[in-house]
């Protein structure tokens, strides 16, 4: 009770070791990139406690949003904005930060829909894609049409549908502003950033479960008798949902609430239109 919350390397290594007293053992584990939970891992690892060796990946939501927070700071990618005073091509930046972010994480979720049982496939087409990607942005669409999964230059264009910069946005043809873009884009789609996000998952549903752990044990109230039933009550509802949840516990306190009643349909997420 007096260690803090944000000691990650203890909270994994407890975590890990309960599981382990389960019969069970991390295999896979995505983490922050700035996250010390794989180290707990490794040395259980290494010390003989566990008996697989863990492998590392990286939270895609956190490394897009330093990948965006990268390219809005980014010095040469101001310099090469299509805009004439400094202020407005700190805008477009911003903007274009958000943009590229997105064009890459679509592009990379397209490809791991049409080829998820191939990864080598995936890394193969990828590298053709960041070619696509840096020439839509100067307006050349020639590689957009062999290699983008999202844009062809006549029926889908990227920039034509996209609301955070403006349809006539384009930056000038030049191999060096080409090599600024291409590195920003690496940075997401190269081969090692690939292969540390190959399972494509995040932390999101972690996350979300300590807001609604939060929100059962405000930090402001002391529960000194049932603590543990609120914090198990939040965990069955961030598995099962609120509605269902709550169904579920009416019913193991034999106070079912009515099937079709005006509850029953709220909980279950139904809405009606009053006839």
């Amino acid at each position: 009770m007096v260690k803090s919350i944000g000691v990650e390397y203890t909270w994994a290594k407890e975590c890990i070791l309960d599981l382990k007293a389960d019969n069970n053992e991390v295999e896979y584990l995505v983490t922050d990139p700035d996250s010390s939970a794989y180290r707990a891992t490794q040395d259980l690892y290494e010390e003989g406690t566990t008996s697989t060796q863990p492998e590392h990946f990286l939270d895609t939501r956190h490394v897009s949003e330093n990948i965006r927070k990268r390219t809005k700071n980014d010095k040469n990618l101001l310099q090469i904005m299509p805009a004439r005073i400094q202020v407005k091509r700190q805008k477009l930046l911003n903007c274009f930060s958000v943009d590229l972010t997105e064009r890459c994480n679509a592009e990379l979720a397209q490809a791991m829909k049409i080829y998820s049982e191939n990864f080598q496939k995936i890394k193969c087409k990828i590298s053709h894609v960041v070619d696509a990607i840096f020439n839509c942005y100067t307006g050349n669409h020639l590689s957009c049409k062999k290699q983008s999964f999202l844009c062809d230059e006549l029926k889908k264009v990227w920039l034509r549908g996209r609301s955070l910069v403006p349809k006539t946005f384009k930056i000038a043809h030049s191999q060096q502003n080409i090599d600024f873009i291409r590195k920003t884009v690496n940075l997401r789609l190269g081969p090692n950033m690939l292969e540390n996000t190959r399972l494509n998952m995040n932390t999101s549903f972690v996350e979300g479960f300590n807001r609604s752990l939060r929100r059962s044990l405000p930090s402001n109230v002391t529960f000194n008798r049932n603590i543990t039933g609120r914090a198990h009550s939040a965990a069955h509802s961030a598995n099962f949902g609120l509605g269902e949840s709550v169904l579920e516990l009416c019913t193991a306190l034999h106070c079912e609430v009515s099937v079709g009643g005006s509850a029953y349909k709220a909980l279950n997420g139904l809405y009606y239109e009053v006839q």
